[in-house]
């Protein structure tokens, strides 16, 4: 009986082997699809709806000071502390992010 039982478990064992050899190529074929995929989505909806300069109201071509001056003017006037509108938190936060 342990005959029959020692050429089945080699045989199941070079089964087990082939079938993962031939799958990892595929699997991380799909996994490298889905990292592009992620990566893509992310950087297609983050940078296509924000422009840190209008955000903070100057030109490209803006200064390292006139950039500062303006997030903070803007800073101080969406403060949640200062300004208890709504969405003036959001919008201090997208200050703060564009900064």
């Amino acid at each position: 009986m342990e005959m029959q039982k020692q050429p089945r478990k080699q045989h199941q064992q070079s089964v087990s082997q082939s079938v993962n050899m031939d799958t990892q190529p595929f699997i991380r074929l799909v996994l490298l699809v889905m990292v592009c995929l992620l990566t893509w989505c992310c950087c297609t909806t983050t940078s296509a709806t924000k422009d840190y300069y209008q955000t903070l109201g100057v030109q490209r071509s803006a200064t390292v000071q006139q950039i500062k001056k303006a997030y903070r003017r803007l800073a101080v006037r969406y403060h949640p502390d200062k300004n208890k509108e709504e969405g003036a938190e959001e919008k201090f936060k997208q200050i703060s992010g564009a900064y």
